[in-house]
């Protein structure tokens, strides 16, 4: 077995394995391999001259309270069924912590497909998945005296995600083509999408959204005040006709589940991402990325606490 960066040769390759784990729809696929996928952040394990495991390292920024720092997210974590048991995720996810250092880049984040695995290689868990599912009746009393516009182009959407961002410790410091890349991937979606909500011309919220016949499903939403947070559920209660239930994505400690909180909601609340801070052990890891005396948020009005995780806000194609 040879682990090494990928050739540009072996894209297609390192496609068809994507596609036999994830299962991805072939809009979806075909855009990551055409806008996002880059051979020499593709670390393979190849056998008999194929590639039989791959993972991919995008490059990112972590804002660390009042300090960026670069990272990579390891993504796309795949080894063929006939291939498994020869320790060829470990031997790549090595190989990715080398090619970082090598780099100058000392952070690496992960979200986990399993739980129990990852650990193995001194990554911890830093922050928390946090859902709230309810019926969509319950989001149809809210008003928002303002429009909304289906987003082409994505150049208002970082001032929001700014706005909001600002009220955690630890984000992620996405770029304007971070957000390009965001509205583009939703596009790919059947029934999806993403939209802004303007209030006497001020773009005060955003969201990113696919529909099923069971569920809207929103893996991201922002907004600078009260008035956003109303205009995002007033737009989800508009779907009663579509679809039975919301499944709505926060941050820890977002006043919006607060707002929302009744009868009939659920919150789920899972851990998600993990973090290495190369040449730590967990305990510095933990440290270094700790919250400290942590941030509150008033968007609406009132006081939401965050005073026991650090927020990761990652977008969905990650």
């Amino acid at each position: 077995m040879e682990v090494r960066l990928a050739k540009p040769e072996e894209t297609k390759q390192v496609q068809n394995l994507w596609n036999y784990c994830f299962y991805e729809e072939p809009q979806y696929l075909q855009w990551v391999f055409g806008s996002r996928y880059r051979a020499d952040n593709t670390v393979v394990a190849v056998e008999a001259g194929r590639v039989a495991g791959a993972l991919q390292l995008i490059p990112t920024a972590l804002r660390l309270h009042d300090k960026t720092e670069a990272c990579y997210y390891i993504a796309g974590v795949s080894v063929f069924a006939q291939s498994r048991g020869k320790g060829i995720a470990a031997a790549m996810m090595a190989f990715a912590e080398q090619v970082a250092a090598e780099r100058g880049v000392s952070m690496l984040l992960l979200v986990p497909a399993i739980s129990g695995y990852y650990e193995r290689f001194g990554y911890v868990h830093c922050t928390s998945k946090e859902e709230c599912v309810f019926p969509v009746s319950l989001a149809a009393g809210y008003r928002f005296d303002g429009t909304a516009e289906r987003v082409e182009k994505a150049a208002l959407l970082l001032p929001i995600y700014e706005t909001y961002a600002k009220y955690w410790d630890v984000t992620i410091a996405r770029t304007q083509q971070d957000m390009e890349q965001i509205v583009q991937c939703f596009s790919t979606e059947c029934h999806g999408g993403a939209y802004v909500f303007y209030r006497k011309n001020e773009a005060v919220a955003y969201l990113v959204y696919h529909v099923t016949p069971q569920e809207i499903n929103v893996p991201e939403c922002a907004y600078r005040n009260e008035a956003g947070a109303c205009a995002i559920l007033q737009f989800l209660g508009r779907h009663s006709m579509q679809t039975e239930k919301i499944r709505l994505r926060l941050a820890p400690g977002d006043p919006l589940y607060t707002k929302l909180y009744q009868t009939g909601v659920q919150r789920i609340v899972t851990p998600s991402y993990m973090a290495k801070k190369i040449g730590c052990t967990p305990e510095e890891t933990a440290a270094y990325l700790g919250v400290g005396a942590g941030k509150r948020m008033e968007l609406l009005g009132q006081t939401a606490g965050n005073q026991n995780s650090i927020y990761i806000n990652l977008p969905q194609w990650y």
